[in-house]
């Protein structure tokens, strides 16, 4: 039984006992109607209306609240999955009128579902305002789409930085190390720029991810801290990487049974170059994949790493071979996407434009991050064929749906020439705060690797190198941020 006719069975109950003292002037027998039609899938679309409309009525205000929140809680749910926002919104207001416990969730979930970033806002601040020791149980999923949803709805930050404020204030808490570092850079960069250097600087003493050192040497807003010779030593990358890949390896002999962790000590030894060796850690633990608990929600990122060491180490046949391995399996339990997606944008990146879009015929849902990179790698597949027609629908596409994935439409207009609008897209998100790291990352020039597959891969790189090289890019990137050359070696930091 679902939760929601768990709800609607319990609701019922309660409907009969007040049934008597209730049945004038609404009717319990209507009601209880309005609950079972809400709750059954084939009648739930044409209820959405009577429910609502009932639910605005003098008389259903007079009835108890805990049944009054009974049917909003199933008129809201009803209308997420009969696509009305307008009435599950609607539903969620006048339960927090209320003080519903589930109100402030259920718009951040209907926010969620309706892609209403003011609403998941909202929803959040509510529950910091109304049941702030909730907020240190969410999921670190559900944080980050209540940031991304802060970064959507006010570019200057200030929404940001509140959100990261409960969170400290709180007491939530990253149980993976990489997500806190994330979080704490963010948080400290969002506090440099409302000059507070001495609270930042707290926030990144525990900071130990090479990626994320290296958006603390290249923006420019993080050079108040580096005067400190102490905290300059920290962004020696190289050192960085070798002390990340000792804690990785720490941590994975700390706990033999975490797949995870092979793979994350995998990648902090590709991005040392050392290649062979993380090909060997990957196949020895895919040997045994049974001992590990979480197979089911790693194996896939297993087989993908595979894949990356084999491409790193200049073995494109091989690599190929087993990113089509990694997409027959489950992700997550379910179809698998995310290998899919990679493995298509790999082959077209390898001047295989028919093969990529063979993959991406039957890709399955993705989430609107992952349908960007989908509606990128048939842009750039259908240039390199040649037809543009079709190629020009994807490009509109992603540039209607560019703020859900800025780096594919930027990997789109190279791929079609468009380096006019690439190189707009990039001041543009040099301009955004929130967007800067990852743009900047862009457009440094890593440490060379054998990973770079074919001419098409290398027409791709000419054009990027001549959209930074742009006088506008280059005044732009002067403001805020820096190129150097990064000693560690990378397969999938920046566009392309």
């Amino acid at each position: 039984m679902t939760r929601l006719k768990i709800a609607l069975s319990a609701a019922i109950s309660l409907c009969a006992v007040l049934g008597a003292a209730y049945a004038q002037p609404l009717d319990a027998t209507e009601v209880n109607k309005h609950l079972r039609d809400l709750a059954t899938p084939s009648t739930c679309p044409a209820a959405v209306g009577p429910a609502t409309e009932m639910s605005s009525t003098t008389a259903f205000a007079n009835l108890p609240t805990a049944y009054q929140l009974v049917l909003l809680q199933a008129l809201m749910r009803c209308a997420v999955d009969a696509n009305v926002p307008e009435a599950a919104f609607a539903a969620v207001s006048k339960a927090n009128a209320l003080n519903a416990t589930w109100g402030p969730k259920a718009r951040i979930y209907a926010g969620v579902r309706f892609n209403r970033h003011d609403q998941i806002v909202d929803g959040f601040n509510q529950l910091a305002r109304n049941s702030p020791s909730q907020i240190a149980a969410l999921n670190s999923q559900q944080i980050w789409t209540i940031v991304h949803a802060a970064q959507r709805v006010d570019a200057s930050g200030i929404q940001e930085l509140s959100v990261y404020e409960t969170l400290l204030t709180n007491g939530f808490k990253f149980s993976d190390r990489e997500e806190d570092d994330i979080n704490r850079v963010d948080h400290a960069r969002l506090l440099m720029e409302n000059g507070q250097t001495e609270r930042a600087r707290e926030r990144l003493t525990t900071v130990t991810e090479p990626r994320l050192l290296m958006g603390i040497r290249l923006m420019k807003v993080f050079d108040p801290l580096r005067a400190d010779p102490a905290f300059e030593q920290r962004l020696d990358l190289r050192a960085a990487a070798e002390t990340n890949l000792a804690e990785k390896q720490r941590e994975a002999a700390a706990n033999p049974r975490l797949l995870r962790l092979v793979v994350q000590t995998s990648q902090s030894l590709r991005d040392l170059g050392r290649n062979e060796e993380a090909l060997r850690l990957v196949d020895e633990a895919l040997s045994r994949r049974r001992s590990f608990t979480d197979t089911a929600q790693q194996e896939n990122w297993a087989l993908e790493e595979r894949a990356n060491a084999l491409r790193m180490l200049g073995r494109p046949d091989q690599a190929r071979r087993a990113s089509r391995r990694a997409t027959s399996a489950p992700e997550g339990g379910e179809q698998n996407v995310s290998q899919t997606i990679n493995y298509a944008a790999t082959l077209e990146a390898g001047g295989r434009a028919k093969e990529a879009l063979a993959m991406l015929e039957n890709v399955g849902n993705a989430s609107p991050y992952g349908d960007m990179w989908v509606a990128a790698t048939r842009a750039c597949a259908y240039d390199s064929l040649g037809d543009s027609a079709r190629r020009d629908v994807q490009l509109s596409y992603l540039a209607a749906h560019e703020q859900d994935n800025v780096a594919a439409r930027v990997r789109a207009l190279i791929c079609a020439n468009k380096l006019d609008e690439a190189a707009e897209l990039y001041v543009r998100r040099l301009g955004i705060s929130a967007q800067r790291m990852n743009a900047i990352f862009a457009l440094q020039t890593y440490a060379p690797n054998a990973g770079a597959e074919g001419s098409r891969q290398a027409l791709l790189q000419a054009r990027l190198r001549a959209v930074v090289a742009r006088p506008d890019v280059q005044a732009a990137l002067e403001k805020v941020g820096r190129i150097e050359t990064i000693p560690l070696e990378t397969v999938n930091w920046g566009e392309l």
